[in-house]
C-alpha cells in the first residue's frame, strides 16, 4: 500500500508550475503596494526553489547514520511532540513585536523617490566579515525597522542594482536593546549630513549581521559561509520566506524555512548539519539524538487526491471534503510540493520561521495584501479556523490537519537524506535521477552524481 502512495505522491511533483514569472517590474519597480506576483520567487535556480524529485519518497532516511541519529520516524515524532507543543506555531505578530518575522523592503531608484544608503559597520556576530559594507543600496528615505524580540531580521531587495541585502539579530544587547526592536536604519538625508543620493549614501552603522547576495532572478545558491555566525544554514535574506501576499494567493512556490526545537549537536556543542548548510553553526540550543539535523529536509507526501480533499473552494473551485482552511491548506501543499528545510533550532514543535512582518506595511502606510472585504492579512487570517489569532496569529500549520489513507499528519511527514538537495544543486553525491518538473538544474551546476546507496523503498 506505502508503495502505491508512493506512486500516487510522485503525481504530485508533476503539478508544479512549468515555467516561473520573470519578475519583469512595472516601470519604477515593485513596492509594498504593488508586489512581484508570488510565481516571482527568489533565487528560482537555487535549491530552495526547485520541487522535490519524483523519488524523494525512495531517500527517507530509515535508519540512523552519520549526522542522522535517528530514522525519519523518529525524528519527526521527537520534533512534533517536544515539550507537548504537537504542532508548534508559525507567527505573525500584530504591531511592532517581530519574533523571528522579516521586515521585507523594497529599494527604488533616486528618480523613483528613495534614498540611497551604505553600511559602514555591521557589529553583530560577524557582520565585520561582510561583503554588504560600503556597498550602496536603496530603501525609503524614512528609513527601516524590525519588530522587537528575538530573531530578528530584514531584508532589503536593492532593485536597481539587483542586491538582496540581509540582516539578522538574535537577544544580545546594544543598539537594539536586547529584545528591543525600532528604526534600525534612520531616515535619510535626516541629521547625517549626507544627501542620501547615489553620488553622497548616508553611512548606516547598526547592531545586525549584513548580508548581501546579487541576482534576484539568477543567484544560483544564494548562500554564504562568512556572515553571520548565529544564522546556521547560512542562507541570504528571502529564502524560504513566506510572504504575506503568498499566503493570500493560495501558493507557495518554494521551500520553506523550518525551525525545531533543538538542533542535534556533537560533542562540542556544534550542530550536526546536511547538505545545504555549509557551516554548522549558528544554534544554541542543543538537544538529543532524535532531532533531524540542521539543514535536514522535511516533507509532507499527500497525493494528489488527498490534497483535493483538503482543499478549500476559494483555491480550487469545490472544496474537499476535509477542507482546510485557505492560509493552512497553503503550507501543507507547499510542504507536499517542495519542502522545507532545518534552518534553526529554539521553538517547539516544526515551524515555518520566516514569515513576512507587516511592521514594514505600518511604517509605510500601506495596507497588508487582504482578499476583497478584508482590511488586512491578519483580519483575513482571523477569520479562518486553525490560525490562532488573538492579536498576534499563531498559525498551527499542523493542527487538526485531517486523516488521509487512515493515518494523521505525523505518519505523512519524512525526513529527506541529504542525498536530495544535493541532487537538486548537481553537487557529488546527489540522488535526483531527472531534473525535477518546471526546475531544471543548471547546465553550468553539472550533472547529478551517483544515488549515495540510501535507495530503500518505504514498505
Amino acid at each position: 500500500m506505502m508503495k502505491l502512495v508512493l506512486l500516487l505522491f510522485v503525481l504530485i511533483l508533476a503539478t508544479a508550475p512549468s515555467s516561473l514569472s520573470q519578475c519583469t517590474p512595472p516601470a519604477g519597480g515593485w513596492t509594498q503596494a504593488n508586489q512581484q506576483p508570488s510565481t516571482c520567487v527568489p533565487f528560482p535556480a537555487s535549491i530552495f526553489s526547485k520541487p522535490l524529485p519524483s523519488n524523494v519518497g525512495s531517500h527517507i532516511v530509515t535508519t540512523p547514520s552519520g549526522p542522522y541519529t535517528a530514522s525519519s520516524d523518529t525524528m519527526i515524532n521527537t520534533m512534533l511532540t517536544t515539550s507537548g507543543a504537537y504542532q508548534g506555531g508559525s507567527f505573525i505578530y500584530a504591531g511592532d513585536i517581530g519574533n523571528q518575522n522579516s521586515s521585507f523592503y523594497y529599494g527604488r531608484s533616486n528618480a523613483n523617490g528613495d534614498a540611497t544608503y551604505k553600511f559602514t559597520a555591521c557589529t553583530y556576530g560577524e557582520g565585520a566579515m561582510s561583503s554588504a559594507l560600503n556597498v550602496p543600496f536603496h530603501l525609503s528615505h524614512s528609513g527601516l525597522y524590525v519588530g522587537s524580540g528575538y530573531d530578528k531580521n530584514y531584508v532589503i531587495w536593492d532593485q536597481p542594482n539587483d542586491n538582496i541585502f540581509f540582516g539578522y539579530q538574535g537577544n544580545a544587547g546594544g543598539g537594539l536593546g536586547g529584545f528591543g526592536g525600532g528604526q534600525v536604519i534612520p531616515a535619510c538625508p535626516g541629521t547625517t549630513g549626507h544627501a542620501g543620493t547615489d553620488a553622497d549614501p548616508c553611512p548606516v552603522s547598526v547592531n545586525l549581521t549584513c548580508g548581501i547576495a546579487h541576482g534576484w532572478s539568477t543567484n544560483v545558491d544564494p548562500r554564504s559561509t562568512t556572515y553571520g555566525g548565529w544564522e546556521s544554514m547560512g542562507s541570504l535574506g528571502p529564502v524560504g520566506m513566506v510572504r504575506l501576499k503568498e499566503l493570500v494567493d493560495g501558493h507557495i512556490y518554494h521551500a520553506l524555512y523550518l525551525n525545531e526545537y533543538f538542533n542535534n549537536c556533537d560533542s562540542g556543542g556544534h550542530s550536526l548539519h546536511v547538505y545545504p548548510n555549509l557551516t554548522g553553526r549558528g544554534t544554541s540550543s542543543c538537544g538529543g539524538t532524535g532531532y533531524a539535523p540542521s539543514g535536514a529536509l522535511i516533507f509532507a507526501d499527500y497525493t494528489p487526491s488527498q490534497l483535493a480533499d483538503m482543499c478549500p473552494a476559494s483555491l480550487c473551485g469545490t472544496a474537499g471534503a476535509h477542507a482546510l482552511p485557505p492560509w493552512q491548506y497553503t503550507m501543507i501543499e507547499a510542504m507536499t510540493k517542495y519542502g522545507g528545510y532545518i534552518g534553526d533550532g529554539g521553538l517547539p514543535g516544526i515551524t515555518q520561521m520566516r514569515m513576512e512582518s507587516v511592521l514594514p506595511y505600518a511604517k509605510l502606510g500601506v495596507p497588508t495584501p487582504a482578499p476583497p472585504g478584508f482590511s488586512s492579512t491578519l483580519s483575513w487570517l482571523a477569520s479562518q479556523a486553525n490560525s490562532g489569532c488573538s492579536g498576534n496569529c499563531s498559525l498551527e500549520m499542523f493542527k487538526n490537519v485531517p486523516l488521509q489513507g487512515g493515518t494523521g499528519i505525523q505518519s505523512h511527514l519524512h525526513v529527506a537524506d541529504q542525498c536530495i538537495a544535493l541532487g537538486l544543486a548537481g553537487q557529488p553525491g546527489g540522488c535526483v535521477g531527472t531534473p525535477p518538473p518546471g526546475a531544471p538544474i543548471p547546465s553550468s551546476a553539472g550533472a547529478p552524481s551517483a544515488p549515495t546507496g540510501l535507495t530503500a523503498v518505504v514498505q
